[in-house]
């Protein structure tokens, strides 16, 4: 696993549920795997709205993933000013479960497609070169 850039998101992390928790490391593991594809940024590790988050900042290739439980499972949430949820839904359909323009989700207990994750994380950090 690669380590925490910063302690308070270690904090968070540490504060999820064990089910949830495995589940969104292994995203955050993606995360940072897809980010270092050609023509991604170097992703920086936050807390935002007290969840951790990913942003690409040299160069600000991306949009920002935030990672957290939700409902009763776990969620990947991107800004609901993208259009990336829709593009989502456009690709991926019924695979995946949708909150809005806000996120893709899981019930606990439910392993995600790595696949189709890694391809949403790869549109969510590339958001803003693709728009050019």
């Amino acid at each position: 696993m690669k380590p925490f850039q910063n302690k308070e998101v270690e904090r968070a992390f540490d504060a999820f549920d064990s089910s949830i928790k495995r589940e969104l490391l292994a995203i955050r593991e993606l995360i940072f795997e897809t980010a270092a594809e050609p023509g991604i940024g170097t992703p920086i590790e936050a807390l935002r709205w007290g969840q951790p988050a990913y942003l690409t900042e040299r160069p600000k290739t991306g949009t920002t993933i935030r990672l957290a439980p939700f409902r009763t499972g776990y969620a990947l949430f991107v800004p609901c000013s993208t259009t990336l949820i829709e593009g989502y839904r456009q690709t991926y359909g019924d695979a995946l479960r949708y909150e809005k323009s806000r996120a893709i989700y899981w019930e606990r207990d439910t392993h995600f497609n790595r696949a189709i994750v890694r391809e949403c994380i790869r549109a969510a950090l590339r958001y803003h070169s693709n728009r050019d």
